[in-house]
């Protein structure tokens, strides 16, 4: 294998694990933008649920 054969086959070993390393990133932030969102969505519901026994709300609108 020639020096220029070399160095091309370690470039493309490089982006593929550049790839992969992405794929994992882009799986790991979708994890955390589902439990971010499911964290506010509870947050959410606690809040309406206090302000409607505050009567600052209606309680239909805290359900």
């Amino acid at each position: 294998m020639g020096l220029g054969a070399a160095a091309g086959a370690a470039t493309a070993a490089s982006a593929a694990a550049s790839a992969g390393a992405h794929a994992a990133d882009e799986n790991r932030n979708t994890g955390d933008a589902a439990l971010a969102s499911k964290a506010a969505e509870a947050l959410a519901g606690q809040i309406a649920q206090y302000a409607a026994t505050q009567g600052w709300i209606a309680p239909d609108l805290a359900q």
